[in-house]
C-alpha cells in the first residue's frame, strides 16, 4: 500500500502500537505485520488518544509516518532483525529504496578526515549513490555536506530535536536540497546515549555497505561496523598511520578482515555495483561478538567516546589558538603555510605558537619547518 492510500486512522494504530504496546514478539515474523494485522488489531481509545498528540505535533511541524507495511518502506530495512515498525521523517521518502552507502565516523575527526568524508561523499553522490550517516558533528556532518542533495540524516531523537546545535543549519540544509532525514523515536524524544546504537543499525540496515571513514577503538562507528557486517552486507575502511590513535579503529577492521581496505571511492563502486536486493531473503551472519568487545556503547556519546591520547589531560590547559593548530596536525607533516590556511591563522600567530606546543610536547618538527602531532604509542 502506498503512503497516500494510508488513513489517520491506520497511522494512529501504527502510532499507537509501536510506541505504548509491547510488540517485540511480532517483529520475529515482520511479514506477518501487514495492513489487515492494523486493520484487525484492537487498540484502546485511550492509547489511540495518545497517538493522536503525536500525529498532530508531528504534522504541525511538517513530518510524515513511514509505517512498516507501506510500499515506500526500505527493503533493505526490512530485512534486519529488529526494523523500526514506524518511521518519521522530512523530505524525499525514494531516496530510502536507492542505492545506499553508510558513510561514519569519529566525531573528533582530523583535518584529513573530515576532506576525505567530504571527498568520498561527493564522488559516491557524483556516481548515483545516497550517502547515509547520523547527523552527529565530525565525520558524519562532512559526509552530508559532500553529498547534500543525495544525503539521509538517520538521527537519534524526535524528528523536531536538532541535535548537534553545530549542525541545526545542516539540518535546515539538507531538507532544501530534497534529501531526507529520518527517525524512529517519537516526537521531543531527547538524545539520550542509548539512542545512538539504535539509531546505528537503521544506518546499517539502509545501506549496501558501510564506509567507516576515521575511527578510534572506542568509535561507537565500529557498533556501525559490526551490524552491517551481522546484516551480511559490505564494510569498507580507509587505511590510516599505524601510531595515529584516530585510525586504530579503521586498521583493526581491516586486518581483522571485518573490512575491506579502500583508498578511493572508485573501490567501493566496484564492489556494490552489481549488488541486487532479494526483497524475499533475510541473511544474517552470526559474527564473533567477542571481535567487538573494546566497543562501549553503552558509555557512548552521541556515536563517538572521545579518544584518549599522552597529552589528553594536559590539552584542557591548552589557549584556543594552540586547540585550533593542534585540531589539524595528525602523522602527517606540515609546513607553516599548510597549518595557516587550515586554521586561518596568520604566520607569525602560527609560529609562536607552534612553538609553544613543541615544548609542551604535543608537536615535533623534522627540522625544516614541518610539524606534526606526537601521538602516545601503542
Amino acid at each position: 500500500m502506498i503512503l497516500s492510500d494510508i488513513s489517520k486512522e491506520m497511522l494512529l494504530k501504527v502510532i499507537a502500537f509501536s510506541r505504548f504496546i509491547d510488540n517485540k514478539k511480532y517483529l520475529k515474523d515482520i511479514d506477518s505485520l501487514d495492513f489487515d494485522f492494523f486493520r484487525n488489531y484492537k487498540i484502546s481509545a485511550d492509547l489511540i488518544s495518545k497517538a493522536e498528540d503525536e500525529y498532530i505535533k508531528t504534522i504541525d511541524y511538517g513530518g510524515k509516518f513511514l509505517p512498516i507495511f507501506a510500499n515506500e518502506y526500505p527493503d533493505r530495512l526490512k530485512q534486519i532483525p529488529n526494523p523500526p515498525i514506524l518511521l518519521t521523517y522530512f523530505g524525499n521518502v525514494d531516496l530510502l529504496n536507492d542505492k545506499i552507502i553508510a558513510m561514519v565516523g569519529s566525531r573528533s575527526a582530523s583535518y584529513n578526515g573530515l576532506e576525505l568524508a567530504e571527498n568520498f561523499a561527493k564522488f559516491l553522490s557524483n556516481a548515483g549513490y545516497i550517502i547515509a550517516s547520523g547527523l552527529a558533528k565530525g565525520i558524519d556532518a562532512r559526509a552530508h555536506i559532500g553529498a547534500i542533495k543525495n544525503t539521509i540524516a538517520v538521527i537519534g531523537s524526535g524528528i523536531n530535536i536538532r541535535y548537534p546545535s553545530e549542525n541545526h543549519k545542516l539540518y535546515d540544509k539538507i531538507l532544501e536540497n530534497n534529501s531526507c532525514i529520518i527517525t524512529e523515536f517519537a516526537f521531543d524524544v531527547k538524545p539520550i546515549p542509548a539512542n545512538f546504537p539504535q539509531r546505528n543499525r537503521i544506518i546499517a540496515g539502509l545501506c549496501l555497505a558501510s564506509l567507516i571513514v576515521e575511527a578510534g577503538m572506542q568509535s561507537g562507528s565500529l557498533s556501525t561496523a559490526r551490524l552491517t557486517m551481522e546484516y551480511n552486507r559490505e564494510v569498507f575502511a580507509i587505511p590510516g598511520f599505524a601510531m595515529d590513535p584516530k585510525y586504530k579503529g579503521n586498521n583493526f577492521l581491516i586486518k581483522k578482515n571485518i573490512a575491506k581496505l579502500v583508498e578511493s571511492p572508485d573501490e567501493i563502486i566496484d564492489e556494490v555495483k552489481d549488488i541486487v536486493v532479494d526483497r524475499s531473503v533475510r541473511k544474517v551472519k552470526n559474527i564473533d561478538t567477542n571481535l567487538f568487545n573494546f566497543t562501549k556503547v553503552n558509555n557512548a556519546q552521541e556515536d563517538d567516546v572521545k579518544m584518549v591520547d599522552e597529552n589528553d589531560e594536559r590539552q584542557s590547559l591548552l589557549s584556543d589558538n594552540e586547540e585550533k593548530i593542534l585540531s589539524v596536525l595528525s602523522s602527517e607533516y606540515l609546513d607553516i603555510d599548510t597549518i595557516c590556511i587550515r586554521t586561518k591563522m596568520m604566520a607569525h600567530e602560527v609560529n609562536t605558537y607552534i612553538v609553544s606546543l613543541e615544548m609542551q610536547g604535543f608537536v615535533k618538527s623534522n627540522g625544516l619547518g614541518h610539524y606534526c602531532k606526537i601521538f602516545k604509542k601503542i
